[in-house]
């Protein structure tokens, strides 16, 4: 498509401090801040959620995350599609604007071809993690210290298959 000098109708324009953009809500009515919300996206997942995965949980993982149980009975096709599908969703959440969940939802990706009800206890924890905090917004400000301390961390071969696992942390202090 040619540049004609008119405004592109596949997108959408909008000013003021609050929009909303792929499932966030970004909100600038703060001085020196912006928040990052999806409300309406996790409210969409625990709606879809499979039945029993009632109940809030106040961390998003257990200590034994990390831990793969190889006898373990595998999900059938039907519960291995659903664990995929609410992974994947949980993944979007997580890259946007719920770093909290990253470390729980990075493991559970490594499942998602071969599910075991462990994997199924451990995505039903973050499903209780985020109705219990729901509302917690990503916040990303300045504060006019100049101060700013980033953590990266890496575990090598951690699981049978030698796969690893990264993670990496922000805190403006």
């Amino acid at each position: 498509m040619e540049y004609s000098g008119s405004r592109n109708p596949l997108l959408n324009e909008s000013s003021g401090r609050i929009h909303e953009f792929l499932g966030m809500t970004i909100d600038y009515s703060e001085e020196s801040k912006v928040k990052f919300t999806m409300y309406d996206y996790l409210e969409e997942i625990l709606s879809d959620a499979p039945p029993g995965m009632d109940g809030e949980a106040v961390t998003p993982a257990k200590d034994r995350l990390l831990t793969v149980t190889e006898d373990a009975t595998k999900l059938d096709d039907e519960q291995t599609d659903s664990f995929h599908r609410t992974v994947a969703k949980l993944l979007f959440a997580a890259k946007r604007a719920r770093p909290d969940l990253q470390t729980a939802i990075a493991f559970l990706c490594t499942r998602v071809k071969f599910p075991d009800v462990n994997d199924y206890e451990k995505l039903k924890r973050v499903i209780q993690y985020i109705r219990a905090t729901i509302s917690i917004p990503l916040v990303l400000g300045w504060d006019e210290s100049g101060n700013i301390v980033w953590s990266i961390d890496a575990s090598f071969a951690v699981h049978g298959d030698m796969r690893s696992h990264t993670g990496a942390h922000i805190l403006c202090a």
